[in-house]
C-alpha cells in the first residue's frame, strides 16, 4: 500500500524503467519520420522552386535526383538518431540527480 501511496504522490517515479522502453521505440521509429520528412522536402522544394529546378532536372538523369533525396535522408537520420540519443541522456543524468538527492535527504 505504501508503494502505491508513494506512485500516487510522485515520490516514486517510474519513468527510470519506462525510459529506456521510449527510447528504443523511438529510436525504431526515426528511420520511418526521417524518410517521410526527406519525400516531404524534397516536394516542397520542388514546388518552391519549380522554376529553377525544371531546367536543372531535364539536363540531369533519373539516377542522380534519386541520390538527393538518399543523401538528405541519411543526414536527417543521423542528426535525428544523435538528437533523441542527447535528449534521453539528459532525462536519465535528470533522474539520477533525484535519486541521489533522495538518498541524501534520507527518502
Amino acid at each position: 500500500m505504501d508503494v502505491l501511496y508513494d506512485f500516487l504522490t510522485f515520490r516514486y517515479f517510474i519513468s527510470h524503467n519506462v525510459l529506456h522502453i521510449i527510447y528504443f521505440l523511438g529510436a525504431a521509429g526515426i528511420p520511418f519520420l526521417t524518410w517521410r520528412l526527406s519525400q516531404r522536402l524534397q516536394s516542397w522544394l520542388e514546388e518552391s522552386l519549380s522554376g529553377v529546378i525544371r531546367p536543372r532536372r531535364q539536363a540531369l538523369d533519373g539516377n542522380q535526383s534519386t541520390s538527393h533525396i538518399y543523401g538528405l535522408f541519411f543526414l536527417m537520420f543521423v542528426f535525428m538518431e544523435i538528437a533523441w540519443r542527447v535528449i534521453f541522456e539528459f532525462l536519465m543524468a535528470f533522474l539520477q540527480m533525484r535519486e541521489a538527492l533522495m538518498m541524501l535527504i534520507g527518502m
